[in-house]
């Protein structure tokens, strides 16, 4: 069964029960609208509008405005309280509780091509401030400037919380990240490293969140070609998952499917294959066949299949129904 999206408002609708002033009635507050104009014209030069003034001046009413008669709509409201997950994306916390896993999509994607609203910018601390705006530039591929708001959260969140408070590991993971994606790899693998030995002593070693941490570092090791140093990691995570999580969690097929590529990246396609088979058993039972996740670790499946083939490994894969359907298609195609 395909599993719906996180329900959000839909500002359209009600839209029409907030009064809102229209743009061409704003009187005064050239500069705010300038830069807003600006905004929306030239997005890659100028990366968003930070407005302030005192209170009862007008500044909601002009973002507001200047996104009914652009877009049509009201702005997409960032809260200030947001956790990166509801930010970027991630699963409900709660369905995951009652193990019915739910999908949500992150403010960002909810607000593409149009206009995201930080209100009251203010009363976040500084290092949330800072942390969120690198992850939203970091989400957009900016990662030149993402990288220095990331570094100067961390400093910050050290100087306030201590250097092995959990928050710390988290942003040290953010940074590893980043360097990641940037094939920096040398820099993130210290920072992946310690983020790693601090939730390992502040949560415990059998924790989810360090399954998460053993994952992502085993990922840095796969990517450089470093098999032999990621097959345990990788394992190891599986371990705590299937432990702390349950046998059909969605964390569990992330993990089968990451073993899975790390087999058929080093030609050893027939132990590939049924991991990649119980991966999709979990996603099409949890996700449904459409959840883009399933869709990633459906294409990675068809990719080893492939694979055997040209290396004439085909033979020594299983009988399993959806196995010889996709080999017969492919010899066919």
């Amino acid at each position: 069964m395909e599993v719906e999206p996180y329900p959000s408002i839909n500002l359209q609708d009600t839209a029409s029960t907030i009064p809102i002033l229209p743009y061409s009635r704003i009187v005064g507050q050239e500069q705010i609208k300038l830069a807003l104009e600006i905004a929306y014209v030239a997005p890659q030069r100028l990366g968003g509008v930070l407005i302030s003034g005192q209170r009862g001046t007008g500044k909601s009413t002009a973002v507001r405005a200047f996104a009914r008669v652009v877009y049509g709509q009201l702005p997409v409201t960032l809260p200030i309280n947001a956790t990166e997950d509801r930010v970027v994306g991630g699963w409900k916390i709660d369905a995951l509780m009652q193990s019915n896993p739910e999908w949500q999509s992150g403010l960002l994607k909810e607000a593409n091509d149009r206009l995201l609203y930080v209100d009251e910018v203010n009363l976040l601390d500084d290092h949330i401030v800072l942390n969120n705006l690198a992850t939203l530039y970091y989400a957009q591929g900016h990662y030149s400037e993402a990288e220095p708001l990331y570094k100067r959260s961390r400093s910050i969140y050290e100087g306030q919380l201590g250097a092995d408070h959990p928050d710390i590991a988290q942003s040290l993971n953010n940074l590893a990240n980043l360097y990641c994606t940037q094939g920096r790899y040398s820099e993130a693998k210290p920072l992946y490293e310690r983020s790693l030995s601090i939730y390992e002593g502040q949560l415990g070693a059998n924790h989810p969140t360090v399954a998460t941490s053993l994952n992502n570092l085993a990922e840095l090791h796969r990517s450089q070609g470093y098999y032999s140093q990621a097959e345990p990691l990788f394992e190891r995570s599986l371990s705590i998952r299937k432990k702390q999580l349950g046998a059909d969690h969605p964390d569990i097929a992330q993990s089968f499917n990451n073993l899975a590529g790390l087999y058929d990246s080093q030609g050893r396609h027939s132990e590939a294959e049924p991991l990649y088979g119980r991966s999709l058993d979990i996603c099409f039972q949890k996700l449904g066949q459409e959840h883009p996740t399933t869709q990633v670790v459906l294409k990675n499946f068809v990719t080893c299949l492939q694979d055997a083939i040209a290396a004439n490994q085909s033979d020594r894969l299983s009988n399993h129904p959806l196995t010889q359907d996709i080999l017969t298609q492919l010899r066919e195609s």
